[in-house]
């Protein structure tokens, strides 16, 4: 399981995706995603939890990619949000709130409980579609 900061930084890399990442990036992408102060020790603690389980690597000059498995969840990662915020964005809940809600609730969902959001979203979405 992802601790909170892996879980920011998953997110920052995949909406980043394809931009050239460097630790001094990911620290202004964490203070504007969450709001609060992340310091610079624990973006370096982080990121070695995150390199030691073989999801990033630092390449010369600093460069941050994902690997094959740090990809893997991050598009897991990105799966739930976007399904989570299309979701509560068709009950009512204005985008930009859905978007924060998704950011704070795909976090902690266990998978059967999102693998159930997901098949309730599917049959809805099917059931709504013109003949």
């Amino acid at each position: 399981s992802l601790s909170q900061p892996e879980y920011q930084l998953f997110q920052i890399l995949m909406e980043n995706k394809g931009r050239t990442m460097t630790r001094t990036r990911l620290l202004e992408q964490i203070w504007d995603s969450s709001g609060s102060f992340v310091n610079d020790n624990t973006l370096t603690v982080t990121m070695k939890r995150l390199r030691e389980n073989g999801y990033i690597i630092v390449k010369p000059h600093g460069l941050i990619e994902l690997t094959e498995q740090g990809r893997e969840i991050a598009d897991k990662i990105y799966e739930r949000h976007t399904l989570l915020t299309e979701y509560l964005t068709t009950i009512g809940v204005p985008h930009d709130i859905a978007e924060q809600d998704a950011c704070k609730i795909e976090h902690i969902l266990s998978e059967e409980t999102f693998a159930r959001i997901r098949d309730h979203a599917e049959r809805n979405s099917r059931q709504n579609r013109p003949e």
